[in-house]
C-alpha cells in the first residue's frame, strides 16, 4: 500500500480513542481519534493491508472528521462504500474492516468517558 497518497494515514500519540482489528483476509487496520467537546477533531488510520483497505480507511476518516459523536454513529459500511470511486464487490470485506475498527476506536473513547 502506498501510504503517501492517503491523507489520513498515520498514527496519533495519546489518542482519546484507538483500536486495532485484523480482518479475515489478514489485513490489519488501526484507527486513532482525538475528540474534543464530542467532535472528532483529528483522525488517523494505519494499515499494513492492500490498496482497497487503505481506500476504505481514508474514506472512513474523511466521513468522520469534524463530526459529532451522534453524527458518526450514523456512518454505515454502505456510506463508506459509496464514498469510494471504482468500488468493487470484492472489496466488501475491506469496508467492514474499516467500519468495525472505527467503531471499536469510538467505543474505546466512550468507555474511557464512562458511557
Amino acid at each position: 500500500m502506498d501510504d503517501l497518497k492517503f491523507k489520513y494515514f498515520g498514527r496519533i500519540n495519546d489518542p482519546d480513542g484507538a483500536a486495532f482489528v485484523k480482518g479475515i483476509c489478514g489485513d490489519e487496520m488501526e484507527f486513532y481519534l482525538i475528540i474534543k467537546n464530542q467532535i472528532i477533531e483529528d483522525i488517523k488510520f494505519h494499515s499494513n493491508g492492500c490498496e482497497h483497505t487503505g481506500r476504505c480507511g481514508n474514506a472512513t476518516a474523511e466521513l468522520a472528521l469534524g463530526k459529532t459523536i451522534a453524527e458518526v454513529l450514523k456512518i454505515s459500511p454502505a456510506e463508506i462504500k459509496d464514498a469510494i470511486e471504482d468500488f468493487s464487490l470484492e472489496d466488501n470485506h475491506c469496508v467492514l474492516l474499516s467500519a468495525i475498527t472505527f467503531y471499536k476506536a469510538l467505543a474505546s473513547y466512550l468507555y474511557k468517558q464512562g458511557f
